[in-house]
């Protein structure tokens, strides 16, 4: 469902934390307003929530390409979220393996 508003109107509820998450995409702002939450919810619905349009999404995959390519070899692991739960296993194992173990880092990452 899409609501339009005026921008003033919009950056004023902002403003005020009536949008649980915001944006602005080629000088539009989009949100998903607490209150609809609210509504689906009392309708015993389930929301769907994404400000990510297609060629949003294919930008940021290809923006994400270019920098694995670049940099790939500083990365010590990429984590692709398809499961939640295994995910979740991983990230904590990672952080595990990072806490235990000694990290080199630039100087200039510190200080």
């Amino acid at each position: 469902m899409y609501a339009f508003t005026s921008r003033t109107k919009m950056e004023v509820d902002i403003k005020n934390g009536r949008y649980l998450e915001y944006g602005e995409y080629e000088g539009n702002l989009y949100g998903l307003k607490i209150d609809s939450i609210h509504e689906v919810n009392c309708e015993e619905s389930y929301a769907v929530c994404s400000l990510l349009q297609d060629e949003e999404l294919q930008r940021t995959c290809d923006e994400s390409a270019k920098i694995k390519a670049a940099f790939g070899h500083f990365f010590d692991l990429t984590i692709i979220n398809e499961n939640l739960d295994e995910t979740y296993r991983t990230v904590k194992a990672a952080l595990e393996t990072v806490s235990k173990n000694p990290q080199w880092v630039p100087v200039t990452w510190v200080f």
